[in-house]
């Protein structure tokens, strides 16, 4: 812990001021005037800080404030983590938090507000005061594009009847410098949430000195630096190609993902240096059972990301208000057969199925971290070599989390009504053409269906471990079999009819419950374990 060179007392990196400050005589200092690593304008390329060790998890973080923490942001333990002095590889740069503790729970806060499927725990304050902190660290790289380039493009327009297409040559000088591409240099933070907590303002970086760390943690790069070369020299190639395309001169350019017509080499694209980099991160993690869920907010610029799980209760309850008044509104316009009823309730059946291996197959891509490309670079470098490079794209998972259970709702709620519209038009008018021959048909495509889909979800189920989730797909497909039979009878009382539909919507919400609890594994993770950290450590710039 640094001590005040007035009183002694120990000192924090204050946020507001971006200096560090002391409690006991409310003086103030430069940051930069704290580094004992630092003599005669000599650099190390370590410093000392205190490590602390989840016990159950593995996971590292480090500061160089010696206070005991007590709580592991990974794995969401509540114990006290060991702690040990070690030289730690020193950071070049780093970007100070912006955001204050209180600003990113007001920011978690609103997201929430939106998230009206989340569990009520989410919401409690005392939950959101576990954010934390941590310095999350990055692959930072400088590129250059600089001499000659030589680019086959070509524009069309149409002139009267004809269109017309102009090949030709671009040749010239370019000279193009980009400054801070960032990528994530820890395994243990999931690409897809350092993606989304994009973009840092690189302008906003400080070059490093321990100070900053005082009352926050960071995590070490355990991904080698020139993991993410090839996707820097592309990303950096995309964006002057689009410069160039959207200068007006060129409308386009020989250019496919597929074939690369066009590389990086065509601009003479370079990295010129790699710097290890710290961007702030205010991190929380929700632990259920042996799932974990991280909330994090972009300690820079307050954009916040979470895994959402939802609450069953919540779900059903907010299902049910606005059905019941939209059932009687369409009741009033519509006259609803029984046969035609049961039709269109198993078709519906048959899609949450679908939504239901849906599910259970990205749970399986999640738990084998399939788009976490550092993670793969890290254990599993046969499967990272199958990972397509990477994209300029973010997934927003809050938004995709929030979104995915309001589609869920309104699909499954209310695609009934879309169904019985497509059934009133077209079942009854190719019924009058076939008879009963074509009812029969359709009930028999619809178990076959069932079936297919039914197996498709019931095969993941080996790759989940503890997934248990066959009642509702049973349900189902007794329920749509035993339909089937009844319509091939054609009994004359409606009381069977509306019997047998009310025994497919009990099995749809059956179902629902297994869709529900599938997408809160989805929402989760597997609880990490972590390895010996520090994989660059001794890498030379």
């Amino acid at each position: 812990m640094l001590e005040c060179p007035n009183c002694g007392s120990g000192l924090r990196f204050d946020i507001p001021s971006q200096m560090m400050a002391c409690d006991s005589c409310q003086n103030k200092f430069d940051p930069g005037s704290f580094d004992p690593n630092r003599t005669d304008g000599t650099e190390t390329t370590d410093f000392d800080s205190t490590v602390f060790t989840c016990p159950q998890c593995g996971g590292e973080i480090y500061s160089n404030d010696d206070t005991i923490a007590g709580f592991c942001s990974f794995c969401g333990a509540s114990t006290v983590l060991t702690s040990r002095i070690q030289k730690t590889k020193r950071p070049n740069y780093l970007i100070p938090f912006r955001i204050t503790k209180e600003q990113c729970k007001q920011s978690y806060a609103s997201m929430m507000r939106k998230a009206i499927f989340a569990p009520k725990a989410l919401r409690d304050p005392q939950f959101i005061d576990g954010f934390r902190g941590i310095y999350m660290p990055y692959w930072t790289y400088y590129i250059t594009q600089e001499g000659p380039i030589h680019l086959p493009g070509e524009s069309s327009y149409r002139k009267g009847d004809y269109v017309y297409t102009e090949r030709y040559d671009l040749s010239g000088d370019i000279h193009a410098y980009y400054k801070g591409l960032s990528f994530d240099a820890s395994s243990s933070f999931d690409d897809n949430l350092s993606e989304s907590l994009a973009p840092f303002d690189v302008k906003g970086m400080k070059e490093f000195t321990p100070a900053y760390l005082s009352g926050f943690y960071a995590d070490t790069a355990d991904v080698d630096k020139e993991a993410y070369s090839s996707d820097a020299l592309w990303r950096a190639t995309d964006a002057s190609l689009d410069s160039l395309r959207e200068s007006g001169y060129f409308a386009s350019f020989q250019y496919d993902v597929n074939t690369e017509k066009i590389d990086p080499g065509d601009l003479q694209t370079r990295t010129e240096q790699i710097d290890y980099s710290l961007y702030p991160v205010w991190f929380m993690s929700y632990r259920n059972k042996d799932r974990v869920a991280y909330a994090t907010v972009n300690g820079q610029t307050g954009r916040v990301v979470a895994d959402l799980p939802i609450s069953p209760v919540r779900m059903f309850l907010t299902s049910l208000l606005p059905a019941i008044p939209f059932f009687f509104l369409l009741n009033m316009i519509f006259t609803l057969l029984p046969w035609r009823a049961m039709f269109a309730v198993a078709v519906l059946a048959i899609v949450v199925m679908g939504i239901y291996s849906a599910e259970l197959s990205a749970i399986i891509k999640r738990n084998e971290h399939a788009n976490d490309y550092g993670y793969l670079l890290r254990h599993n470098k046969k499967e990272a070599k199958k990972v397509s490079r990477q994209k300029n794209t973010k997934i927003r998972l809050n938004r995709f989390h929030i979104s995915g259970a309001l589609g869920t709702l309104m699909f499954c709620g209310y695609g009934l009504f879309l169904l019985l519209g497509i059934y009133f038009v077209v079942y009854d008018w190719l019924q009058n053409l076939s008879g009963r021959t074509l009812p029969t048909i359709l009930w028999i495509v619809l178990f076959v269906a069932a079936i297919i889909t039914g197996l498709a979800a019931y095969s993941s189920f080996d790759e989940i471990p503890g997934k248990e989730g066959s009642a509702g797909i049973i349900s189902i497909l007794v329920s749509i079999l035993v339909c089937g039979i009844i319509r091939f009878i054609a009994p004359v009382y409606d009381w069977i009819y509306y019997a047998a539909t009310l025994l497919l919507i009990a099995a749809i919400l059956i179902q629902l419950a297994d869709v529900i609890r599938a997408y809160n594994l989805l929402a989760t993770r597997p609880l990490p374990q972590f390895e010996h950290k520090g994989g660059d450590d001794d890498a030379k710039d």
